[in-house]
């Protein structure tokens, strides 16, 4: 159960930081910008769906 109270902050971090690389490509995009924010989505699909199959294994 430990782990569900740990990945959970790891999870909305990874959230803000999307909408906030969203905003940022409103703004002003580069290379580096889209490059950095394509690797984040992949982190952040990965990571939600590791969430996921912890809390459909736990429960």
């Amino acid at each position: 159960m430990k782990i569900i109270y740990l990945s959970l902050p790891a999870i909305i971090l990874m959230d803000i930081y999307a909408w906030t690389w969203v905003a940022g490509l409103l703004t002003a995009p580069s290379d580096l910008a889209v490059f950095s924010g394509i690797v984040s989505i992949f982190v952040i699909i990965i990571l939600h769906y590791a969430f996921y199959k912890l809390l459909k294994f736990k429960f």
